[in-house]
């Protein structure tokens, strides 16, 4: 059996129109976006308490490729299902389903040359100091350092909602009424929201409104059985989302209207 990991040709090459305008939007000489697809134990049916996620693929997505290329890519993921495998609770290694994958894009442009130049710097300073270096500068070893260069242009910031129950994305909404200058798309996940919207035009009230929002707060366990935190609300500047068109754990990630979805629900 196949990995199955499409569920929309035309809203992946919808995304893709989002990701190519933010390339071309930056002033950068080299940009990249990430895409990954990624196994997320708490997904799986497997026994695997106290595990995250592993990263299984990283491909650079930048201004090189055509407007089709992004399906293609996805495309590739989609292997028979045990070629990616991740790791056990007891260390052993569990063949990768569909039903633990997830396939996300970093939006906002990373800069290749700062990569390039975190991972030169990596390997002098450990040769320097006598600690292990890679046999080979790999493409994944350098996707690493992409992942880990600063986005040079933040086009989008994101608002997750972590939460299927309208009345959170309700009242992040009533907060401003200028909502609809800001908001560039809206995708609905496995477990709630993402609401993208336009760094500029973002009122920077809004940081402090989320924060100081007790209704938004509530008590998760950790894997280590201790209780923290969260909030049903985030506002993130590193943008990763899963890729509408594509299956979140057997979950179709796809566009919403979401200032209609709260007026219908």
């Amino acid at each position: 059996m196949m990995l199955n990991l499409i569920h929309s040709v035309e809203e992946i090459n919808r995304f893709n129109e989002i990701c190519q305008e933010s390339i071309s939007a930056t002033s950068m000489r080299k940009p990249a976006l990430l895409v990954c697809m990624s196994v997320r134990n708490k997904y799986s049916d497997q026994d695997n308490e106290g595990l995250v996620s592993e990263t299984k693929v990283n491909t650079f997505f930048n201004q090189k490729l055509y407007t089709h290329d992004l399906l293609d890519i996805i495309t590739k993921y989609e292997v028979k299902e045990g070629v990616y495998t991740f790791k056990g609770k007891n260390g052993e290694r569990i063949p990768m389903n569909t039903n633990a994958s997830v396939v996300y894009m970093y939006i906002n442009p990373r800069d290749q040359i700062h990569a390039l130049h975190l991972q030169y710097t990596s390997v002098m300073n450990n040769l320097l100091t006598n600690q292990p270096v890679p046999d080979r500068i790999s493409s994944n070893f350098l996707h690493m350092f992409v992942h880990k260069s600063n986005p040079q242009h933040k086009r989008f910031i994101d608002v997750d909602i972590d939460s299927k129950d309208l009345q959170y994305t309700r009242l992040f909404l009533g907060f401003n009424k200028g909502i609809t200058d800001y908001i560039a798309f809206s995708i609905e996940t496995r477990n709630g929201f993402h609401v993208c919207c336009y760094k500029d035009k973002f009122p920077s009230n809004l940081y402090l409104d989320v924060i100081n929002c007790k209704e938004f707060d509530y008590i998760e366990k950790n894997r280590i059985g201790k209780d923290v935190k969260k909030k049903y609300v985030e506002i993130r500047s590193n943008v990763c989302m899963p890729v509408p068109g594509t299956f979140q754990a057997g979950f179709p990630v796809r566009f919403v209207d979401i200032l209609e979805l709260v007026k219908t629900e």
